[in-house]
């Protein structure tokens, strides 16, 4: 529980947060394994019983990202949508 909140600490010292997060979910499974238990229990067990599923749409050109987002809600039934912004590649907009 208070994993979370050492993260910031930890990414900011140099640590990677993937690598962390692989060793946590590591650390997850084992408990879950030794005690015949799905992570998902020892994590508090279940929520809800149905999620929203949303579309996920972004880095397109600006012109094509209202479209794309539209057809989402239009063809696939989406009520829910996460669009991303900006360029997909930022090497271009770093400079040395």
């Amino acid at each position: 529980a208070h994993a979370g909140h050492a993260m910031p600490q930890l990414a900011r010292r140099g640590m990677s947060v993937a690598a962390i997060s692989a060793v946590d979910i590591a650390l997850w499974d084992i408990l879950g394994k030794s005690l015949g238990q799905p992570v998902w229990r020892l994590l508090g067990g279940r929520k809800v019983d149905r999620m929203q599923a949303y579309a996920s749409g972004g880095w397109a050109s600006a012109d094509a990202i209202g479209e794309q987002l539209k057809s989402y809600i239009a063809r696939g039934g989406f009520k829910a949508l996460k669009m991303r912004v900006g360029a997909m590649d930022g090497a271009a907009h770093i400079s040395a």
